[in-house]
């Protein structure tokens, strides 16, 4: 019979908080058996989970927005933008 292994000992071995053992089984990351109040793991989940994770990325993580340094009121009196006349000029060159 395989060995199970409590979220606990799952953590000290991926190296992670217990929480987050408890997160990845929740989601279905890792399957677990819940007996009474505490969930049970298997060993070769533990392996399987590993093997996926370090073959492909687990989950892309969200782009922070880019944001846009604000412009300063004097950074837009030195940039002077061309006119509508000098627009045309310089498409003719």
């Amino acid at each position: 019979m395989e060995q199970y292994l409590t979220s606990e000992q799952v953590a000290k071995l991926l190296q992670v908080h217990q929480f987050t053992v408890l997160k990845y089984l929740k989601d279905g990351r890792i399957k677990g058996v819940k007996i009474g109040r505490v969930y049970r793991i298997k060993e070769s989940e533990v392996e399987n989970f590993l093997n996926r994770v370090s073959t492909t990325k687990e989950e892309p993580k969200a782009e922070e927005p880019k944001v846009e340094k604000p412009v300063t009121v004097k950074e837009k009196i030195e940039e002077p933008r061309p006119t509508k006349l000098e627009d045309e000029y310089f498409k003719l060159l």
